[in-house]
């Protein structure tokens, strides 16, 4: 076996060995813990597939946002190339003119995102504004827009980083381009000084969902405009501040022909309002989620708990079951309704030592048969095999007689096999070797009988005892377990709980109708004799059987005697008698049906009829009636409970009392059982107590 088997196999065994309950929290904790996984991956999933679209979001903006700006500075640059290229011809720049106030204006009022323009002569002074005319007196020519173009004699369009203005302390940028003469000497620049609001504004307005920045920047990350940004709001530096800490939510597009660039900066995709509107409603799902599968493990596991508890009850009164079969001095074995081996115990074992490891549950009868006959089990007295074995499987089947054989190691046995309501076969073995040898040395059928027949009496008394205290037990636990008694349960255990109790209470019965056959076996039943009123005993018996009549929809109608005399005898047996007769006749008559109780008197008896209009049953059949352990027809058998028990121990207790018990029937015709009493004075000896002569 491979180490990767062995592992897997240990494992198993360390799981089995978890109470159950306790199985069903660990899985029930692994299946969150999947779950939760799971949920992990899709939140994740989700997260990607948000930031990505919100970053195809962003692009697209800075895209639009990019030629907006591109659009804006190209005007500027047209208007400022178009003036420079008139002032060319109005040089030198060296004092205010009405001409170029009015070029200014001009071009001022047509560029919506232009504050101001302003003409500088080759040293820096102002010149020509449109805020003013005549200009304030101003040398600008320490301004970068100013001394680049000065100093290269011209670059352009040159964009200055943001300043604030000394005319009216505003923040703006300023766009300049140079003044040149015709031989390209440098005469001064005209600027136009732009307010960065407008660009906030349209970014405010086109940059998307609140919370984005959006900035202008030159290519050396000189912020220009960005949104927000005005006298009051964002300074340079914090917007700086905010580019860095954003890269990872940040996009760039260029400004088409121009040394600037769109910055657009999102914010964090787990604080959008999408991401967290999702993970709201996922926690809530995962919440409810966790609390209907806790609820459902915690209340399975106390279910479960319940079902361990009574498993190991049931487990327990299995055990002192089977303890109670292997302790037995006879050879027990049982076999269920498709005729397979259930349970043994040793002595049965011992009996067919040559074949003793075949006989296992699970083994049919005709196997172990066969098995038996093959390794000779039995002793040499049987020379044809097939016609042996043929016999010993019709002699099972239809479970009658009491067969005596002998074992291949001498000793002798007598087989009994008994069926059950449920189709299963129960089968005693008793050794009677010692009987069987003083029987040969005696010549003595019946003293072989006798004792062979205490030792079963004995056995089955001690058997029936040890029966009796699991099935206390069982009844008792499973009649707490039907009234909830410590908690309640579901109406599907509670049902299993009644199922156990009656079943417990039907066994016992049949159980006590066993040791009732035993003890008359035994000789050992007593008669307690007084005057009683059979009258009032009918009633009372009558009583007791109504409501099992009421349920099954059957009429029980009396015709009792008047003041019928009393007569001697044990009123505990004959009520026994009685209930046992009703009960016989409640349960072979069909709804609808009718029993009939009569009494009568004459000179020497006193007589109780209960005549039903049931099934019936064949005159030859009667006698077997009269026989423990059997009910008459196949049918009948398999649809009424009992041991068949009733009938041979009511016979035998009105025998006691020196009556007689009489049955006459008819199939369909229904079944008449006549109890004949004695009249005798009180004080009159009653006769011989009869024994029971059965085989239990």
């Amino acid at each position: 076996m491979s180490l990767r088997r062995r592992i897997v196999i240990a494992s198993l065994r360390r799981i089995r060995a978890i109470p159950f309950a306790r199985r069903i929290v660990l899985l029930t904790v692994l299946f969150l813990v999947a779950v939760y996984a799971g949920d992990a991956a899709i939140l994740s999933h989700y997260y990607g597939v948000l930031a990505s679209r919100e970053h195809e979001a962003r692009d697209a903006r800075a895209a639009l946002l990019a030629e907006h700006a591109g659009r804006a500075l190209a005007a500027v640059d047209l208007s400022l190339q178009a003036i420079a290229e008139q002032l060319k011809t109005r040089l030198p720049l060296d004092k205010p003119t009405i001409f170029t106030q009015l070029l200014l204006d001009k071009y001022a009022k047509a560029l919506p995102d232009v504050h101001a323009i302003f003409v500088l002569d080759a040293d820096g002074n102002d010149v020509n504004s449109t805020l003013s005319y005549p200009p304030p007196s101003l040398n600008l020519s320490d301004r970068m827009y100013f001394s680049e173009q000065k100093k290269w004699l011209g670059v352009g369009l040159y964009l200055d980083r943001l300043q604030v203005s000394r005319a009216d302390n505003r923040v703006v940028f300023t766009v300049s381009r140079p003044v040149l003469d015709n031989n390209g000497n440098f005469e001064g620049i005209v600027a136009s000084v732009i307010d960065p609001a407008y660009f906030s504004d349209f970014y405010g307005q086109r940059g998307g969902e609140q919370g984005n920045v959006v900035l202008l920047e030159r290519h050396d990350g000189a912020i220009l405009a960005g949104t927000g940004l005005s006298d009051q709001d964002l300074t340079e530096s914090e917007l700086k501040s905010v580019s860095q800490h954003a890269k990872a939510y940040s996009t760039q597009a260029e400004v088409h022909g121009f040394p600037a660039r769109i910055v657009l900066i999102g914010k964090p995709t787990i604080t959008s309002p999408q991401f967290l509107s999702f993970c709201a409603m996922d926690g809530g799902l995962l919440f409810v989620m966790t609390l209907i599968a806790w609820w459902l493990a915690t209340a399975a596991a106390r279910e479960a708990s319940a079902v361990d508890r009574e498993a190991r009850a049931r487990r327990t009164a299995e055990a002192r079951l089977l303890s109670a079969f292997e302790s037995a001095p006879a050879a027990f074995a049982l076999y269920d309704s498709d005729d397979r081996l259930v349970l043994s115990n040793s002595v049965y074992r011992s009996f067919f030592a040559p074949i003793k490891d075949l006989i296992v549950p699970g083994k049919s009868f005709q196997e172990l048969s066969e098995a038996s006959v093959k390794y000779r089990a039995f002793a040499d007295a049987h020379p044809d095999e097939r016609e042996f074995l043929r016999w010993r499987m019709d002699q099972h089947r239809l479970g009658v007689g009491e067969p005596v054989l002998q074992l291949r190691d001498g000793r002798w046995i007598l087989m009994r096999e008994r069926r059950t309501d449920e189709g299963d076969t129960v089968l005693f073995y008793s050794d009677i070797t010692p009987l069987k040898e003083r029987e040969e040395q005696l010549g003595l059928a019946r003293q072989l009988a006798e004792q062979a027949n205490q030792a079963k009496t004995a056995f089955l008394a001690n058997m029936s005892h040890e029966l009796r205290t699991p099935l206390n037990a069982i009844i008792g636990f499973s009649e707490m377990i039907e009234r909830k008694v410590l908690g309640p349960i579901s109406e599907n255990y509670r049902q299993y709980g009644e199922i156990v109790r009656t079943s417990g209470e039907h066994l016992l019965a049949i159980i006590n109708d066993i040791l009732d056959i035993a003890k008359l076996n035994a000789g050992k039943t007593e008669l307690r004799l007084e005057s009683v009123d059979i009258n009032r005993t009918i009633v009372e018996a009558i009583a007791i059987m109504s409501r099992k009549a009421d349920v099954a929809g059957i009429a029980i109608v009396t015709d009792l005697v008047p003041q019928a005399p009393a007569v001697e005898a044990d009123p505990v047996r004959i009520r026994q008698v009685l209930l046992n007769v009703l009960a016989n006749a409640v349960k072979f008559t069909p709804a609808s049906g009718r029993i009939d109780v009569s009494s009568a008197v004459t000179p020497t008896d006193l007589r109780i009829v209960v005549k039903d209009n049931g099934v019936g049953m064949a005159p030859e059949d009667i006698p077997r009636a009269l026989e423990p352990f059997t009910q008459v027809g196949r049918e009948r058998a398999m649809a009424q409970e009992g041991t068949g028990l009733g009938l041979p121990i009511s016979k035998t207790l009105v025998e006691m009392h020196g009556g007689r018990l009489e049955i006459s029937s008819a199939p369909k015709q229904g079944t008449t059982v006549t109890i004949s009493l004695p009249i005798r004075r009180s004080g009159q000896s009653v006769t011989d107590k009869p024994k029971l002569d059965i085989a239990v």
